[in-house]
């Protein structure tokens, strides 16, 4: 696993919570209060941290969600040079997938 890279993409965590609460609760998965059930994810999120120990600091690349939605190209670019990779620099005017 020393080789290994994770890569984490997150959310606004209150807007990610909430959401996840609520959709929880229309499945009928939650049936805590959104207090109690924010609390049962933070031990569950120290569990998984505990869990990740066997990694080192710089096998992680942590990128946020909104700065994904605003430069996809500019986060693609980051994420090619935290794998080693070459750059999109080539793909630049050319659609993309994503682009209608």
């Amino acid at each position: 696993m020393r080789q290994a890279k994770l890569i984490v993409l997150l959310r606004d965590p209150v807007r990610r919570a909430y959401s996840h609460y609520w959709h929880g609760r229309d499945k009928r998965r939650e049936l805590l209060s959104f207090g109690d059930a924010g609390d049962a994810d933070v031990e569950r999120l120290g569990n998984s941290i505990a869990g990740s120990r066997s990694f080192a600091r710089g096998q992680f690349l942590v990128l946020r969600f909104e700065d994904l939605a605003r430069d996809p190209i500019g986060i693609l670019n980051v994420t090619l040079d935290f794998l080693g990779l070459p750059r999109t620099e080539a793909l630049l005017g050319r659609p993309m997938l994503w682009q209608a």
